[in-house]
C-alpha cells in the first residue's frame, strides 16, 4: 500500500511550484521555497491587500491560516511569484493551468511533520468571462476523468463534489487504490481540491493528508479544508473588481460606483461627473454614462438616500450573470424564484434579492410565442421600503 502513497505524493510533486517571495508588496530575489501549512500555534500573518505599483496582488494575505514555519524543517512560509500547483491534466485532458490565459499569479504552500501538506495558488484573468470560462473548462475535463489509472495496479478516483464557495466554484477529492485480484483496494490518502472564482480571480487550493479511510473522515477533511480557505475567498473581491473601462457591475447592493442608501453628496464623491437633478416626487434623479456607454439612472429619496439604480446597455449584468439581451428563459434559469412585477406592454420580471431585489425590464409582451423571444433591455436594483420607484 505504501507505493499507492508514493505515487499520490509524487502527483502533487508534479503540480507543485516555487519561486519569488512576495510576503509584502516588493518583489525580491528568486528563493526556491517548499510546499505546505502545520498545526502549530503561530499563524502566517500576510498583510491585507493594498495594490500598489498596478500590482493588484501585490501584498494579498494568500497565506492565511497558514503557519509561519513548514512543519518538516521549520523553513519560512512564503508568498511567492510562482504558482504552487502548476498546469495539470486528468485522462489526458487539460483542467486548469494558472499560467494560461491570466495576467498574474502567486502561489504559497506548506509541509506538515508527516504526510501532510496544503498548498494555494491565485490567478487573476483580465476579465470575468475569460476567468468563467477557465473554471467552466475545468469542471468539464474532472467530470469526465471519475477514474485515472496510474502505474501497472494502481489508479486515483476523482470525485466531483456539489458543495463550493464563491461565484463559481469546482470541488473535487482524490483518493488511490490498488488492484488486487478483481478489485480495488483504496488506501487512506486524501487530496481535497477547490477551484473557485469570485470576479476576474480564481484560486486552486489542495489539501493531502493521510487517516482518511472512512466516508466520515473524509467529509471531515472537505470541511476543515473549505473552513481553512474561507477567509482566503471572502478576500478575493479586493483584487477582482472591475478593470478600467469595465461595464459597471450590478450587485443586489447597486451598480457600479452607485450604492443603495448613499446621499447626493456621496453619489457625487463616488463618480464626479455624476448629473443629479432634482425631482418633486421623488427628491432627486441621477443620471451617467459608465464604461462602455452603459447608462446608468436611479432615484434618490430625501430620507432614505439612494433608493433604486439601473442600467441599460450592452455589458450591463448582474454577478450572477445575467446580462441586457439575455432572454427570459435566461432569467428563469438564473433565478428559478422570479416573479412577474408590474403591468405595461414591456413587461418586468423580479428577484428577491434579500434587502434589496433585481427588477429585469423586457422587451416585447407577454403573448409571444416563446420565452426565447423576449430579452432584457434594463436592470434595476431596488431598495426594500424605498419611496421612489413604482
Amino acid at each position: 500500500m505504501r507505493r499507492s502513497i508514493t505515487y499520490a505524493l509524487a502527483a502533487l510533486t508534479v503540480l507543485s511550484g516555487c519561486g519569488t517571495e512576495r510576503p509584502t508588496a516588493v518583489r525580491v530575489a528568486d528563493a526556491s521555497v517548499s510546499p505546505t501549512s502545520s498545526p502549530s500555534v503561530a499563524t502566517s500573518t500576510t498583510p491585507t491587500p493594498s495594490p500598489e505599483d498596478g500590482d493588484p496582488l501585490a501584498r494579498f494575505p494568500l497565506a492565511v491560516g497558514y503557519d509561519t514555519e513548514n512543519g518538516d524543517d521549520h523553513s519560512p512560509v512564503v508568498v511567492t511569484d510562482r504558482p504552487a500547483s502548476k498546469g495539470f491534466s486528468l485522462c489526458g485532458k487539460p483542467v486548469w493551468d494558472p499560467r494560461a490565459g491570466t495576467v498574474d499569479v502567486i502561489g504559497v504552500e506548506w509541509r506538515g511533520e508527516a504526510e501532510w501538506s496544503r498548498g494555494r495558488t491565485l490567478a487573476l484573468y483580465p476579465d470575468d468571462q475569460t476567468a468563467t470560462d477557465a473554471v467552466t473548462a475545468a469542471r468539464a475535463a474532472i467530470a469526465s476523468c471519475p477514474v485515472e489509472p496510474g502505474e501497472p495496479g494502481y489508479g486515483t478516483a476523482h470525485t466531483l463534489l456539489d458543495r463550493g464557495m464563491g461565484d463559481q466554484s469546482v470541488r473535487w477529492t482524490d483518493t488511490y487504490w490498488i488492484e488486487s485480484g478483481a478489485d480495488r483496494l483504496f488506501d487512506t490518502g486524501l487530496t481535497v481540491y477547490d477551484l473557485i472564482r469570485v470576479g476576474r480571480a480564481v484560486l486552486l487550493t489542495y489539501e493531502y493528508g493521510e487517516g482518511n479511510g472512512s466516508d466520515q473522515s473524509r467529509l471531515a477533511a472537505v470541511a476543515r479544508a473549505e473552513k481553512a480557505d474561507r477567509p482566503v475567498v471572502e478576500r478575493m473581491a479586493d483584487v477582482s473588481g472591475p478593470r478600467p473601462g469595465a461595464a459597471p457591475s450590478i450587485t443586489p447592493a447597486g451598480v457600479g460606483p452607485f450604492e443603495l442608501g448613499m446621499s447626493a453628496g456621496e453619489l457625487r464623491e463616488a463618480a464626479p461627473d455624476v448629473d443629479i437633478r432634482e425631482h418633486t416626487s421623488c427628491g432627486a434623479t441621477l443620471s451617467w454614462t459608465g464604461p462602455e456607454g452603459v447608462e446608468v439612472s436611479g432615484g434618490i429619496n430625501t430620507r432614505d438616500g439612494l433608493a433604486y439604480v439601473s442600467a441599460r446597455g450592452a455589458g450591463a449584468a448582474t454577478a450572477e450573470g445575467i446580462a441586457v439581451g439575455d432572454t427570459l428563459a435566461d432569467l428563469y434559469r438564473v433565478y428559478p424564484t422570479l416573479e412577474a412585477y408590474g403591468t405595461g406592454g414591456s413587461d418586468s420580471f423580479m428577484s428577491d434579492q434579500g434587502e434589496a431585489a433585481y427588477v429585469f425590464t423586457l422587451d416585447g409582451t407577454r403573448d409571444l410565442p416563446s420565452a426565447s423571444d423576449r430579452h432584457v433591455v434594463q436592470i434595476m436594483v431596488i431598495a426594500d421600503d424605498q419611496h421612489c420607484a413604482s
